[in-house]
């Protein structure tokens, strides 16, 4: 079901995360991009130094770590079915 704002207000549109896990890096801004209430995003904080964009940057294990996660979440779930 979807709302619909009264005039003037701004509305978004919030994914259903039920199935998703969130993989992001080390960073003390962490979503700082969801703090901004906009569209468009925000700039990286740490933009021009060492730590540009470090929330993004993961390696190789954890991405595969958390998608095994999430094959066993599914297979649990079929499972009860």
């Amino acid at each position: 079901m979807w709302a619909v704002p009264a005039p003037g207000e701004q509305h978004y549109i919030h994914c259903d995360l039920t199935n998703v896990e969130i993989i992001q890096g080390k960073c003390d801004k962490s979503f700082c991009w969801h703090q901004t209430g906009s569209k468009t995003g925000k700039e990286c904080y740490y933009k021009g130094i060492d730590k540009y964009i470090q929330c993004t940057k993961s390696d190789s294990d954890i991405v595969i770590n958390t998608i095994n996660s999430l094959l066993i979440k599914q297979e649990n779930a079929y499972s009860k079915v």
